[in-house]
């Protein structure tokens, strides 16, 4: 598998995956923006017992909720409130078997113009005995894996799974992926 895009390893900090993903592809546009002022302006969901740089928080005890919990259409609005030009379209897990999740994965994650966010369950996906919410960002297919970004706060870096197993993870979830694009491609 080749990647056409070059991501710069960002390392999230806790609950901010997907603040820390949005910093990635942003700055491979080369805007500069921390993933801390994206999460202020996104929310967070922080666990009871959370003293972070983040202040605006909800707290819970649902370790599945903690993170960015992304309403619809709040990434286009943040993009047009901070004056990016890229857009994006959610598809829903229940929008797509896994032929389909296959076939938007390699049209996508293959466009210089495009990136390709999945939001799953890391928990079932690693094996864990708790189910815990997170994105990363998808580099492309090859064979019956998928290749992914990473940003941690755990472990972050290259991860290779296999598909079917990242697709059934995203259901668990009831998660999806996220497409962004340049506005001048969308």
């Amino acid at each position: 598998m080749s990647i056409l895009k070059a991501y710069k390893k960002i390392i999230a900090g806790d609950f901010l995956c997907v603040p820390a993903c949005l910093e990635v592809i942003l700055q491979r546009y080369n805007f500069s923006i921390s993933q801390y002022v994206i999460a202020e302006y996104l929310g967070l969901y922080v666990p009871i017992d959370y003293c972070g740089p983040v202040r605006n928080v909800r707290r819970t005890n649902n370790r599945i909720e903690w993170g960015v919990q992304l309403q619809l259409e709040s990434l286009n609005k943040f993009f047009i409130d901070f004056s990016f030009p890229l857009q994006e379209k959610y598809i829903h897990h229940k929008q797509m078997d896994e032929v389909l999740f296959d076939e938007i994965i390699t049209n996508n994650s293959n466009r210089i113009d495009t990136d390709v966010i999945c939001g799953f369950d890391y928990g079932i996906l690693n094996n864990f005995e708790y189910g815990s919410g997170h994105v990363s960002l998808v580099l492309g297919l090859e064979n019956d894996c998928i290749f992914t970004f990473d940003p941690g706060p755990k472990d972050p870096g290259i991860k290779k799974y296999l598909t079917y197993e990242m697709y059934l993870s995203m259901k668990k979830k009831n998660d999806g992926l996220w497409i962004i694009k340049m506005n001048n491609y969308v």
